[in-house]
Order: C-alpha cells, then structure tokens, then sequence
C-alpha cells in the first residue's frame, strides 16, 4: 500500500489508494456523500476472496496487465462522463474471482489509475452494471477535479 496525501483521504482519515506500483495504481471512486461502493464490496468479502482481489490488484499495479482472461478484462465496455461540456469516453475494465457465485469489481483507467467503481456477484446484467460504473465514476471524477481546482486557486 502507498502513503496518501489529506487529498487521498476520506474524512475518517481511509486512503482512496488501495494499491500502488510501478505501473498503475488501484484506487477507490468516491462519492459526493463519502462513501466509497467498491471498499465497501470489497470489505464485505471473505479474507480469501479479498486475497485473490489482491494478487490481481498487485499483478496490474506491478506488470501493468493480466494476460487471464478469466480473471481480467481489460475492457468490458466504454462510459463517459460530461465535465463543464466536454465529453470524455473511458474503458471499463472487469476484475474476476471466480470462488462461489463469482464475484466481480469494475474499474476505469483513468491515466495510470484503475478507479474501482463498485462490485457485484457474476450472473447480473452487465448494461445495468456499466451504468452504475458511469454514473459512480462520473461523480468520482467531478469530485476530484473540484478537489484539485480548489486547492490550486489557495
């Protein structure tokens, strides 16, 4: 795990950063309210599940890809977000443990982020799914852009 700047924190002091490495980094969308859906998916896991998100988490930080297709898509959709007029399309990327029903995290590439959006058991509709993820990580990404424009204007 990396440290975190007051930026990277909620207001009980969590980092958003869950992993960090040479090649990417895998961090949690947060909400205009303060929550955070994918830590909250992923805290609800078993340690085994949580362990298997993690090697895949370390695997994409460190090599910057997953060559199993069965545990990693690199991009199972695309969504975009409206910041001020302008329109910007991203991938939505799929993380699989494949223990019990199947459990699954979506995340968007953000530059050399992964922005976990939120999780959900296999056998749901991914269209439902992409919508969640868009409208999770839209928010995530206005609040961190108002984030950066307010500490630059101090």
């Amino acid at each position: 795990m990396s440290n975190a700047s007051d930026s990277q924190r909620d207001a009980s002091g969590q980092s958003r950063i869950h992993v960090s490495g040479p090649r990417s980094t895998i961090a949690y969308a947060q909400l205009n309210d303060g929550t955070r859906p994918s830590r909250d998916f992923y805290n609800g896991l078993d340690e085994g599940d949580k362990d298997k998100f993690d090697k895949l988490f370390m695997t994409i930080c460190e090599m910057g890809t997953i060559r199993n297709p069965e545990k990693f898509h690199p991009s199972v959709g695309k969504i975009k977000c409206n910041q001020g007029g302008k329109v910007s399309a991203y991938s939505v990327a799929e993380f699989k443990v494949h223990t019990g029903a199947g459990k699954r995290i979506l995340a968007i590439l953000d530059k050399s982020e992964f922005i976990l959006t939120h999780g959900f058991l296999k056998g749901v509709k991914l269209a439902s799914e992409l919508k969640k993820a868009q409208r999770i990580f839209c928010e995530d990404l206005s609040r961190r852009l108002r984030l950066t424009a307010t500490k630059g204007s101090q």
